[in-house]
């Protein structure tokens, strides 16, 4: 195949077309469309560095979620909370307090005049958003809490700068030892702050009105008490905290510190947690099976060009009265990059499941692309489904190059090309990529 002159010149202003679009950020939408924002500011370059939102946030942001186990509207705000925390990683960290179940919640709730439910309560007041006012706002809770997280991410807490961190082992029936590590690696004489160290469980023992489990459900404090921190000097502390039963594997520790320079209790200017921070690859993926019964098996794979330690699957399996809480099924590998589980079958009359496919340690993960696809007994029917996932324009980046290549390939035709190249993917990328119908990074 030979090229002419004026078809050079096309495919070289397409090429550099790509090469525009690749440097524009893609983040997710409301509708799981591609879309441009400025919430990650990802460079081809450079964007195995940059994975989660809120990479560039002052500090960690802390969001006290107020709720109660009766309250109708709780469920989406609990929902959308736990989808940005695993959006924004280390970057983002919420507890959520159940004000008709544990006094000490209902107490903290008084310190804000908490009113009606649910209110989220963004680094101890800097930010606000309350259900009676926000009845008429035509974005949902996932977005005014996304703003919220990145207005008080970005302020400037240059002047208390705080190294923190929390640990928690397991002493036996229910008995968490709990520490924490605080250091004021600021100038000036000291800091007068305010630390509290919240003692939640992943599901908690409380259902919401819609028989879920609350996520982060907080249970008591392991620490709520002033601090003056030192320049440069490490302060540490333990406690035991007696969870009444509690799971080890299913408690987390999050940590907030809050100014009080003035001697009133202000904005919080750290936070930690014992959570593992993981980066969603495809967040809710959301199916209706054909058959209500949903007896076959469910087998997910995915195909990811980059470097991973642990892909799994999470799923909540859906009836018509509520969604089991997800469970975690470990995602095998083979040589060839390719990942799969078997989720098995599902009892009862599932009307929707929901599928999280995750990896942890978000830093260290280098993949462009990956691509998925659920199989349902076999069958091959048209609950098969497929998606496409980007971060940043690095995959339009990696289609940019690779139409060059062909392009170099159609007009050197004695020059063989670098098998290693496109890696074990070649046909992967040489392939017209999918519009996604999941989330698109």
């Amino acid at each position: 195949m030979v090229f002419t002159n004026s078809s050079r010149k096309m495919f070289i202003a397409i090429f550099a077309l790509l090469m525009i679009v690749s440097l524009l950020p893609i983040v997710p939408s409301g509708n799981g469309s591609a879309g441009t924002g400025s919430d990650v500011e990802l460079d081809p370059a450079s964007s195995d560095d940059q994975v989660l939102k809120g990479e560039d946030f002052t500090h960690s942001v802390l969001l006290e979620l107020f709720v109660t186990t009766w309250c109708d509207r709780c469920p989406t705000s609990e929902e959308a909370s736990t989808e940005l925390s695993m959006e924004y990683g280390d970057n983002f960290h919420y507890v959520s307090m159940v004000c008709d179940e544990v006094d000490e919640a209902d107490q903290r709730s008084e310190d804000y005049a908490v009113e009606t439910y649910p209110t989220a309560i963004f680094d101890g007041g800097d930010e606000d958003d309350r259900a009676s006012e926000n009845d008429s706002s035509s974005q949902s809770d996932k977005e005014r809490y996304e703003e919220h997280i990145e207005s008080c991410g970005n302020r400037d807490v240059s002047a208390t700068p705080v190294a923190l961190s929390v640990d928690v082992t397991d002493q036996g029936d229910g008995v968490m030892g709990v520490s924490y590590s605080a250091t004021f690696t600021g100038s000036s004489q000291w800091f007068d702050c305010h630390i509290r160290v919240y003692v939640t469980e992943r599901e908690s023992r409380f259902p919401n009105i819609d028989d879920e489990p609350i996520p982060y459900g907080f249970l008591s404090y392991a620490f709520d008490e002033d601090l003056r921190l030192l320049p440069q000097v490490e302060q540490t502390d333990t406690t035991n905290v007696d969870t009444d039963g509690g799971d080890f594997d299913n408690i987390v520790i999050v940590a907030g510190i809050f100014d009080k320079r003035t001697g009133v209790e202000q904005y919080v200017v750290q936070t930690a947690s014992t959570e593992i921070a993981s980066s969603v690859i495809f967040t809710d993926v959301e199916h209706v099976p054909e058959d209500p019964d949903h007896n076959e098996d469910v087998t997910v794979s995915c195909e990811a060009m980059g470097d991973f330690e642990d892909i799994w699957v999470e799923v909540a399996p859906c009836t018509a009265d509520a969604c089991n809480a997800p469970y975690d099924v470990t995602m095998e590998s083979d040589e060839d990059g390719s990942y799969f589980a078997n989720i098995g079958s599902f009892d009862g009359d599932i009307t929707i499941v929901h599928y999280w496919i995750r990896t942890e340690d978000s830093g260290g993960q280098k993949s462009k692309s990956a691509q998925y696809d659920i199989e349902f007994g076999g069958s091959g029917n048209d609950d098969d489904s497929s998606n496409i996932m980007m971060y940043g324009g690095g995959a339009v980046l990696v289609l940019g190059v690779a139409f060059a290549i062909l392009f170099i390939s159609k007009n050197k035709p004695n020059e063989e090309l670098d098998d290693g190249v496109f890696g074990p993917d070649q046909d992967q990328l040489e392939a017209p990529v999918e519009e996604s119908e999941g989330e698109v990074w």
